[in-house]
């Protein structure tokens, strides 16, 4: 009989960092070729507290991923970043699997983050694509079929942080996501399996 001890650790070009004081983690089931991560904390407007699992791209990028599911009360989702700081400029979406989504923009560094409540019934796939200064937020409930969430101007440094986030409600809970279907593009890299 042989056992096989199946490992966590991320694909290369993927790291992972706690954003502020958010104490997570983050592993990969290279079987399921998902990614668990785990948060607690609680963002502010002017500081993000989150697990974050990215990629460092430079000049255009784009990152789909669906969020399989999300456990406790907290947010999942994807996100553009220019730094690991807490008060980054960055352009987020992301989904409690609920009747909403959730659009977050910094333009400015330390600055405040707008947020924005966006309709998403069964829109568990998500999509952001840098163009230049452009960031434009997709939504799907299939992975194949997608509508405009939304379309920001902010201005970063050529090379950002693109990845999949999970942060909390309440800074003494830990909330966790299961991603799925990850793909990323930007420095000839192309990601994982789409459906």
């Amino acid at each position: 009989m042989i056992t096989v001890q199946k490992g966590t650790e991320l694909p290369s070009r993927w790291d992972h960092s706690d954003i502020y004081q958010a104490n997570g983690d983050a592993v990969y089931d290279p079987c399921e070729e998902s990614f668990t991560i785990s948060s607690s904390g609680y963002s502010s407007p002017y500081i993000d507290e989150q697990h974050l699992v990215d990629q460092e791209i430079c000049g255009d990028a784009e990152i789909i991923a669906h969020v399989e599911s999300i456990e406790t009360p907290g947010w999942a989702g994807i996100e553009i970043r220019e730094s690991l700081d807490p008060g980054s400029k960055m352009a987020s979406l992301k989904t409690q699997l609920s009747l909403f989504l959730r659009r977050s923009l910094r333009t400015t560094t330390g600055g405040y983050a707008s947020s924005k409540q966006l309709f998403g019934f069964g829109s568990s796939w998500l999509r952001l694509v840098r163009s230049g200064n452009i960031i434009r937020g997709y939504k799907s409930s299939n992975g194949l079929f997608w509508s405009n969430a939304f379309e920001v101007t902010v201005s970063m440094d050529n090379c950002v942080y693109v990845g999949l986030f999970t942060e909390s409600n309440n800074v003494n809970t830990i909330t966790t996501a299961v991603f799925n279907y990850v793909w990323v593009n930007g420095n000839n890299n192309y990601g994982y399996d789409t459906p």
